[in-house]
């Protein structure tokens, strides 16, 4: 069953011609005035949008995180300098209103090896890496100075990797142009070990294999259903019947046209607080 897409344009948000788009997280998007370090915050779900604070320093890399299941508070991490096997940022928090800086040690990984497959959950940031091939779990919760651990993948990170939460549990998708594996973590402290849950032929999903295939996002709670895009559109898929379910949303044909990323938003009370009338400024 095609399902119509609900259009949400931004004319809301006065400067949404002048922004550059850094992220979004969750029905969040973070963005910037360019040649500024000037932030704001935009719910396209509430027509809401809120300005930061200025941070010290310029960031090279702006990330950020908000769960709708963990409460009304996001962060943003804005990471303005590189080292070694770590890296210097600063946090924004809904909760303090303020940045703060510290100092991450990324568990001995790289700082080169850091993909931009990023995933956000339970109040933690997920940074899939290869070189070692790995996930870099970042803790975001006050007083945790943004520890990181290191959570080995089960296979080499290669093509199409990304991981999501699904029923309580982390999992990693990978895909290697034939094959499509979905692999669960069995978080029993304090040893982990992967699972590999489901292993699909790209065949099964798209008649001769033919074709773009791409993981965009978990069911948070059915860890059998997943969304992927097919060309110019987007359908759910139940990998343990194999079989794509009957909902799908067409997307008008174009060289750019593009999902560049999705989020299924289970719960989305939290939204209207992020702009409460004492969230940060400038609520609108």
């Amino acid at each position: 069953m095609l399902r119509k897409r609900s259009v949400r344009d931004l004319g809301f948000f006065p400067l949404h011609d002048s922004v550059i788009f850094c992220d979004g997280c969750n029905g969040l998007l973070l963005c910037r005035l360019p040649g500024a370090p000037e932030f704001y915050i935009v719910s396209p779900v509430t027509r809401s949008w809120a300005a930061l604070p200025r941070p010290a320093k310029d960031a090279r890399l702006s990330v950020l995180a908000f769960d709708p299941l963990g409460g009304q508070h996001y962060h943003v991490i804005n990471f303005t300098g590189w080292r070694d096997r770590g890296a210097a940022v600063e946090v924004f928090s809904l909760e303090t209103r303020a940045w703060a800086a510290h100092d991450v040690e990324f568990g001995g990984v790289p700082a080169g090896s850091l993909s931009g497959s990023v995933h956000c959950h339970g109040g933690a940031m997920y940074f899939l890496a290869s070189d070692p091939d790995c996930v870099v779990r970042m803790d975001l919760a006050a007083g945790a100075g943004l520890a990181c651990t290191v959570i080995d993948l089960p296979e080499p990170v290669d093509g199409d990797g990304h991981v999501a939460h699904s029923g309580g549990r982390l999992h990693y998708f990978c895909s290697d142009g034939g094959l499509l594996k979905v692999w669960s973590l069995q978080d029993d402290r304090p040893r982990q070990r992967w699972r590999l849950k489901h292993a699909v032929r790209v065949s099964d999903v798209v008649e001769g294999g033919g074709g773009e295939v791409r993981f965009l996002a978990m069911h948070p709670e059915n860890q059998a259903l997943v969304y992927i895009w097919l060309p110019w559109k987007v359908v759910e898929y139940d990998l343990g019947k194999r079989e794509i379910t009957g909902a799908a949303w067409e997307f008008g044909k174009g060289p750019r046209n593009r999902v560049v990323k999705t989020w299924l938003i289970p719960s989305s009370c939290y939204l209207s607080y992020c702009f409460a009338d004492d969230g940060p400024v400038l609520a609108r």
